[in-house]
Formats: C-alpha cells, structure tokens, sequence
C-alpha cells in the first residue's frame, strides 16, 4: 500500500529517494590522497629509525616506549615536537607494566581526536605489541584459558589482535602522516631452523595496512670509515615492486623520490 512501509503497523510519512551510487562511490580521477602516508619503518638497532619519524612534517605527536626521542632534539629544535614516554614500569620489577602501558596508551592515543595535521608516532611497535602479548597471559591466567604447556590458548591471542588493530586503525584513520617503527627478528623454518632472513618484529597484519614499508640497514663499504645508512622499500602501496634504495633517508628525501619516480605528490610536503 502507497505510503505505508511493509511490515510496520505505523505510517510511513517521510519518503526518502533511494541512495545513488555517486553517494558512495567516486571516479578514480576525481580522487585526492589526502590521508597522509601510512608508513612502517623497521630495521636493527641504531640505524635512525627514530630520527626518520622525527624529520617528519610537524606538528609531531610521538608515543615513546623506548625513552628514545627525547635524545634527539638537539637536531631538530625548530620543529614542533610533542613526546608521550608510555612505558608504565612496576614499581617491584622495574619493567613496564603490560597492562598499565596499554591502558595509558589508549589515553594518550584519545588525546589526539581532533590532530588533523601533522604526523603521529608510534615508536615502537614492537615494544607495543610485547605489552599485548603480556596482557593477554595476565588474562588468560585470570579465566583459567592457558594451556598445558603454560600458554595462552590460540584463542585468546584474537583478543590481543583486536585490541591492537583498534588502536592502530584510531591513528591511521586520521588525515595525517603515521609512522609506526618496528625491530628485526629472525626468521625460522617449519623445523625450526633459522633461515638468514629477517622480518618486522610486530603483530603480522600491520603491514598490509602500511601504504609503505621501509627496512633501515647500515651498510659498510669497502675503505669506507663510517657506515652508510640506506633506506630500502620494501613496500609501496603507489607501486609494485617498487623497491628503490635512499641513502640517508627522511621524510623529504622519501618524498622527493615518490615524486620523482613514480610522480606522486604527498599533500602538504614541500620538496621545493
């Protein structure tokens, strides 16, 4: 019957026009990346993972697990700079407390709702992680969910995956550059055995939300005295295999190569 709607016994005085499809979708030409860059860099000790999140567009928001930005500030004293120390420690141990360093993250992280500009730091990624992992033992204890082998069962880590992944998509969903640094471990074989490769040491779908990965080495060259530092793609969500090597790489000189080689111009960044 004209304007009632089926399966209601109240009339439907409001009739609205269906939805259309330029109400959801848009041509690809039409769109602009105005998100920021997404972007995980990872690599061994020391080799400036921190200073590349550092010589990012300001302002700064940097969440510090490592008690490791605070050091560099001497290179950048112009730039507008804001650093969260996270790490809760226990009183008794010394060492971060799983659960209040998570809880006090979240905080932090709630602070920055309306931060439409700039960059948000997570540095590290991995330290972050650790602390899912011993929250989600403590709760596991707790609902007697560990097993024979004293581990949380396989069950609880979808816990841990959830939480993390709210946390991080908080950040990432926001139009402003993310960096979020991860350590290296070791990759092993079904057996066990070690196989001379290395990976990102963080919880493993975080990079297939990255728009691009880079892996920090130090490289020696012969008669060399000190080490060069080479950045290397190993993701780019604007190319496929699009593995490029940048010496002494920051966030300009990133751009700058994105806008050369490939002709994508991160809004915001002036490269001159």
């Amino acid at each position: 019957m004209a304007g009632w709607q089926k399966g209601s016994k109240t009339k439907n005085t409001e009739v609205k026009d269906p939805p259309k499809i330029e109400d959801f979708f848009k041509r690809g030409k039409d769109l602009v990346h105005t998100q920021g860059l997404k972007i995980m860099i990872w690599g061994p000790t020391s080799v400036g993972k921190t200073h590349f999140a550092m010589s990012a567009p300001p302002p700064i928001f940097i969440l510090d697990t490592e008690f490791g930005s605070a050091p560099l500030l001497r290179h950048f004293p112009d730039k507008d700079i804001y650093i969260y120390e996270a790490a809760v420690l226990d009183e008794d141990s010394d060492e971060p407390d799983a659960e209040k360093s998570l809880r006090q993250i979240e905080l932090a992280i709630a602070t920055l709702k309306d931060v439409e500009q700039g960059t948000i730091v997570i540095d590290s990624g991995t330290d972050i992680w650790s602390w899912m992992g011993g929250w989600v033992e403590q709760e596991a204890r707790k609902r007697g969910k560990m097993t024979k082998a004293d581990t949380p069962q396989r069950l609880e880590w979808g816990r841990a995956n959830l939480r993390w992944r709210q946390l991080i998509l908080r950040l990432m969903s926001k139009p402003v550059h993310f960096i979020i640094t991860a350590q290296m471990t070791e990759e092993y074989d079904s057996r066990g055995q070690q196989l001379g490769t290395y990976k990102p040491r963080i919880q493993k779908q975080t990079p297939h939300l990255c728009d691009i990965i880079i892996r920090l080495d130090k490289v020696y060259k012969k008669g060399a005295t000190k080490p060069e530092y080479v950045g290397t793609l190993t993701k780019c969500r604007f190319e496929r295999s699009f593995d490029e090597g940048i010496k002494d790489v920051t966030f300009d000189t990133l751009c700058a190569v994105l806008k050369d080689k490939l002709g994508v111009e991160v809004q915001g960044v002036d490269i001159g």
